[in-house]
């Protein structure tokens, strides 16, 4: 059997694509499990009733907007106590799985690696970039230090994020910047990779994993760096990652957090925020192993 968790806030018309997707294209003995993140505008209620007959999903209500990681914790623990699942998988939901193959591969992956923890090659179609792996090393104590202090700069100057907003409106030089950003990584997407950053959009766990661990991300977290940490956290627990090109999703990227912020200054404060917060975490948790 395989689980996926879904995540969803706000956009019903992409989750239901992304769970139709998997009904559709993975054909072995699955269950979905989708987490509504308190979505304001009552879609999580819709959902349930749309897949009220079919005993393959499970729509989970929260009470309130968890975030990306404690809300994937939340599926992730449900599938864990109540399924035997050989490997479960979170995506966003505004990834596309159309691979029949989908199950047949991790197999495959598993019998040549046993892994812990599997990132796919992720395109993103809005981007017209891979998005996975982020890069080819981890994230140092040092780095991370670094990240921070940049990102508290961004947050307290208003003509940088001004600018961002600038460049976000105009997808041409987004496209740009993104390509720009992700050939400096000198990649190849064609090629398998061990123990690097994966992408959040789609992490697929084997049961090693899911035997050894009660939850999926670093609950500390409210949005971005997960898989920063993610990584760190299995190089410092001895457990293996692995970037599987031969498994490929479309990522539709951005779709929850658009709906939620109609106003990109706004939502640029936000994610520079959430990123500082995660940044702050991270080094938390660096400092705290040391001791």
């Amino acid at each position: 059997m395989i689980g996926f968790v879904i995540l969803h806030y706000m956009a019903y018309d992409e989750t239901i694509k992304c769970t139709e997707k998997i009904l559709e294209n993975v054909r072995e003995e699955k269950k979905i499990v989708i987490v509504d993140n308190a979505s304001s505008n009552g879609s999580g209620q819709k959902l349930k009733e749309y897949f009220a007959n079919n005993d393959d999903v499970i729509v989970i209500l929260q009470s309130s907007n968890l975030g990306f990681a404690k809300g994937n914790n939340i599926g992730f623990q449900y599938i864990k106590s109540n399924f035997n699942c050989d490997y479960l998988v979170i995506l966003n939901n505004d990834v596309e799985i159309s691979d029949q193959c989908f199950k047949e591969k991790l197999d495959d992956a598993y019998q040549k690696y046993d892994f812990d923890v599997l990132g796919p090659d992720i395109y993103c179609t809005t981007l017209d970039v891979h998005q996975s792996p982020k890069r080819l090393s981890s994230y140092t104590y040092n780095e991370v230090v670094s990240e921070l202090d940049k990102y508290r700069k961004k947050s307290q100057s208003k003509y940088v994020t001004a600018f961002k907003c600038y460049l976000k409106k105009i997808p041409f030089l987004k496209k740009m910047v993104h390509g720009k950003r992700r050939g400096r990584q000198q990649i190849d997407y064609n090629k398998t990779y061990f123990n690097v950053p994966l992408h959040g959009s789609c992490v697929v766990y084997s049961k090693k994993f899911i035997e050894k661990r009660s939850y999926a991300f670093f609950d500390q977290t409210f949005m971005y760096f997960e898989l920063e940490i993610l990584d760190y956290e299995c190089h410092r627990d001895s457990m293996k990652t692995v970037y599987y090109p031969a498994i490929k999703v479309l990522h539709h990227h951005n779709v929850s957090t658009n709906l939620a912020y109609k106003s990109e200054l706004q939502k640029v404060h936000f994610m520079n925020q959430c990123i500082c917060e995660s940044l702050e975490k991270f080094v938390e948790l660096m400092e705290k192993d040391r001791n």
